[in-house]
């Protein structure tokens, strides 16, 4: 579905849109608190549900803000998951140098 746009520009002094979720105070909400807020609720947390924003007016700045905020969440919760995954790799990796070498003594 396409919707009617005007395009149009933010002024350039507003307030930041997002980058708070990479600040090192910033806490990133855990996933699991995610996954069930989303089973629940069947949408992302803070982010209004499709009907709502079908039945109301859309706050663009806000909405844009909320996605970022999103998106940002997204990356980190990328890289945490990447960080485990590597470690996992080396652990099977010891792992199977383990077994190789107690086959070796058989």
């Amino acid at each position: 579905m396409r919707l009617p746009a005007t395009p149009f520009m933010a002024a350039p002094n507003l307030p930041p849109v997002a980058d708070f979720g990479f600040e090192p105070s910033y806490r990133l909400p855990p996933r699991r608190q995610v996954e069930n807020y989303i089973r629940a609720n069947h949408h992302l947390p803070d982010v209004a549900p499709a009907k709502k924003m079908q039945g109301e007016d859309v706050n663009l700045g806000n909405d844009l803000t909320l996605l970022l905020q999103n998106v940002e969440e997204l990356a980190l919760y990328i890289i945490q998951l990447d960080k485990k995954v590597g470690k996992q790799d080396r652990k099977m990796a010891e792992m199977q140098a383990q077994i190789g070498a107690l086959k070796k003594h058989r």
